[in-house]
């Protein structure tokens, strides 16, 4: 069946201007004429002004497209307009089109043509073209489809149910007092008549009258077009929902899913409406990737996400995030801000001398980190440095990624050659192979150089530590393990003792080292029989974690900490926990992620230890 609906009288408006003073006060022959009337002199919204601009645009983009005899309302005279007003709505197909979009065609071209001075209503014959407001059924009887959406209209402003009889009865209880007497058709012919009605969404169906205000429907239409004005290719259907997010609260569009079925609704003939977005053209992909390119390249300098996902609302910000974090042309500045790589300024030669110099580092010492490339650059290449101030070093590496990524290795902040890549791991676990003794000074220095934090895990594949400033080579190290199992065994009497807790090192056995809490700290790490360290990562400037016997393994750190909290008297509230933890040296800083949870086993615990 076919939605119809009564193509209603016009009645004069009574806004009209002298055609004279129009032309005396406004250019005659373009939009910007009428748009400025309708705005200045008729004191219409904004976004209404540019609705009627852009419905008269689309009759005469349908009046070309299906050969009238006239096609033209901008640039022409009077009564030329007002011919292809005639020629529109004598056309079966654009008066269904107009009534589709509930008149919209029709109020621009009575607009426009009160501009020019013309009192036009539509013309009589177009009432004689075959049209009804009618849909057949399957027994071929008529039925008026008017009385029913107004029922569905006026009494089910949050749509129907369909598939409910407690809906259908107050239908037809409502249809009878409307109307003034009762259905006769069966529910399931009624159902079908009121899909036909409106917008039929996960189970509902809506009238599009009761789904936005009339105002709002403009601004939504208003700002799709605009969009399509300043060049974008398709607006999304979730940047569309969250931009209107606010004005939507209290009208009857819940998420983007319903927004689109609204939009292919009342304007499908308007749009190509796709699945996830609308265009104005035909397209067989889309490429969002295109769009971000081109406006951080305009852009030129790094730009904030946030301003970024302003300036593209047609797209899902959540889509831009996760484009941005997995394609390397748009690298990341700093937090929160990224630029396009060509936006680096860096010329062939320059380039190739970039990678010289990478080429000398990776032959002097295997690798090159970003910070060091960037003073290097700096150094050797000032002028290259003047025309990127603008961008971070962890933009320069980035682009520098980006641009020489097929002739060197970036791994983090490691630059290295293709055949042997190496990780900032790597690089630890070679500073530490290289190193006789070094301090933790000059440790923190070298990290800095690195631009990174110290992997301390890496580092003790060749190195000890034995104080709190002094490092050592392993092999540099030796204890008498089984006469220092024992001296531990006489602190940790349990399953587990806090490795802090160990401060009187007075019982130990000598060492090639002074007994210190960082030598106890590697002795439990790598060489005890009896013992091994549990904690949540070393430190550089305390030792943390616990001592526990092999013989009472964990599984995680996680279950130890469950077994301490369920053993201690402490109140199992997050701060006192927290406070408990750190103040017996189980974890350095007072927060653990999980922490409750824990509590929760530990309480459980601990219930279960009382019975």
């Amino acid at each position: 069946g076919v939605r119809t609906m009564n193509l209603k009288s016009i009645p004069n408006i009574d806004d009209k201007l002298d055609a004279s003073a129009a032309k005396r006060k406004y250019k005659q022959d373009d939009k910007e004429g009428f748009y400025q009337w309708m705005l200045k002199d008729q004191h219409m919204a904004e976004a209404s002004c540019r609705g009627y601009v852009s419905a008269i645009r689309g009759a005469e983009k349908y009046a070309a497209e299906h050969s009238l005899g006239s096609v033209r309302f901008f640039g022409v005279a009077v009564e030329e307009a007002r011919k292809t007003a005639d020629a529109l709505f004598s056309d079966a197909e654009f008066i269904e089109k107009n009534e589709v979009q509930h008149n919209r065609f029709r109020a621009a071209i009575t607009k426009l043509l009160a501009y020019l001075g013309e009192d036009w209503t539509v013309p009589d014959k177009s009432s004689s073209v075959k049209r009804t407001n009618t849909m057949p059924k399957k027994d071929d009887i008529q039925v008026d489809v008017k009385y029913y959406k107004a029922v569905l209209t006026q009494n089910f402003p949050r749509g129907y149910r369909l598939g409910s009889s407690i809906e259908m009865k107050k239908f037809r209880r409502c249809f009878e007092e409307i109307n003034g007497y009762a259905l006769e058709q069966d529910s399931a012919d009624v159902e079908k008549i009121v899909s036909l009605c409106g917008i039929e969404h996960e189970g509902r169906v809506y009238a599009p009258e009761a789904m936005l205000s009339e105002e709002l429907r403009d601004r939504l239409f208003d700002f799709i077009d605009k969009k399509f004005e300043e060049g974008k290719t398709v607006v999304y259907y979730e940047a569309l929902f969250k931009e209107f997010s606010e004005d939507f609260l209290d009208q009857n569009i819940y998420d983007a899913e319903m927004l689109k079925a609204y939009i292919a609704y009342i304007a499908g003939d308007r749009y190509f409406i796709a699945r996830s977005h609308l265009s104005n053209e035909r397209r067989l992909s889309v490429d969002p990737i295109e769009d971000i390119r081109t406006c951080l390249k305009e852009y030129g300098l790094p730009m904030k996400v946030n301003n970024l996902c302003k300036t593209l609302s047609h797209i899902p910000s959540d889509r831009i995030r996760t484009l941005l974090g997995t394609h390397g042309e748009f690298v990341r500045n700093s937090k929160g801000e990224y630029f396009h790589a060509d936006s680096f300024s860096v010329t062939d030669e320059e380039r190739d001398n970039i990678a010289a110099l990478i080429n000398e580092e990776i032959r002097r010492h295997s690798f090159i980190s970003g910070n060091e490339l960037y003073d290097a650059i700096k150094g050797k290449y000032p002028y290259i440095y003047e025309k990127n101030t603008m961008f971070s070093v962890i933009g320069w590496r980035d682009a520098l990624k980006f641009k020489l990524g097929e002739r060197f290795s970036f791994t983090g902040n490691i630059i290295s050659s293709k055949d042997k890549e190496l990780s900032m791991s790597d690089v630890f676990v070679a500073y530490g192979e290289e190193q006789e003794s070094f301090t933790l000074s000059e440790l923190l220095l070298f990290a800095e150089d690195m631009g990174s934090t110290i992997y301390f895990d890496a580092l003790y594949q060749n190195v000890a530590r034995v104080s709190q400033e002094q490092f050592v080579s392993r092999d540099d190290v030796s204890f008498q393990v089984k006469e220092t199992d024992k001296a531990l065994g006489r602190f940790c009497t349990g399953s587990y003792l806090a490795l802090p807790e160990i401060t009187d090192f007075g019982i130990f056995p000598e060492a090639s080292h002074p007994w210190t809490p960082y030598l106890l700290e590697h002795y439990v790490s790598f060489h005890s029989k009896r013992y091994y360290l549990m904690h949540g990562g070393y430190n550089r400037n305390t030792v943390v974690g616990a001592i526990v016997k092999k013989e009472n393994a964990y599984d995680s750190f996680d279950d130890l900490i469950v077994d301490v909290l369920a053993e201690s008297g402490v109140m199992l509230q997050k701060k006192d926990v927290l406070n408990y933890l750190s103040d017996n040296g189980f974890i350095v800083r007072r927060t653990y992620t999980g922490i409750e949870a824990l509590m929760i086993k530990a309480r459980a615990k601990r219930n279960k230890k009382e019975k």
